[in-house]
């Protein structure tokens, strides 16, 4: 078995006990895997989806403090997920537009992976902003408040 299936059926596995246990879940950029096709997710979506919603929500991470405008889509179980999205206002345009250094990846001619630009702001793109956990936990505990 290819190792994207192997790490797909463990997810589907920990997205199945999650559901089970009543753990709110949210997979960020499913449409970007193999998820949305594989048989074991189809399985699960049919089962959990009779007693869970399924939601898709798609936003922007700039508005929460991000360095990148490009659109980020969640799915799962969180009833609070369609918060999220916020309006991407002129002043949240300008920031990025100050903040953006170009980084890019590409293969060198020997088939190495390389990187041009910032190391720095690339790894700082890979970290959720703190304003984005700081939603995410405001929302929980506000979903949470009346149990």
């Amino acid at each position: 078995m290819p190792l994207e299936l192997r790490i797909t059926t463990r997810l589907v596995l920990l997205l199945l006990l999650a559901f089970v246990r009543c753990v709110l879940v949210a997979t960020e950029q499913p449409l970007s895997t193999l998820m949305q096709i594989f048989p074991y997710f189809k399985w699960l979506e049919n089962i959990v989806g009779h007693f869970l919603p399924w939601l898709v929500t798609s936003f922007s991470m700039a508005p929460w403090g991000h360095a990148n405008i490009k659109p980020t889509v969640v799915f799962g179980n969180c009833p609070w997920s369609y918060r999220l999205k916020k309006r991407i206002t002129p002043a949240v345009r300008n920031r990025v537009a100050k903040s953006k250094k170009t980084v890019r990846k590409y293969l060198s001619k020997v088939g190495k992976p390389r990187v041009c630009g910032e190391p720095a702001v690339l790894r700082k793109s890979q970290v959720y902003p703190k304003g984005f956990g700081k939603a995410v936990r405001n929302f929980h505990m506000e979903w949470m408040a009346p149990w």
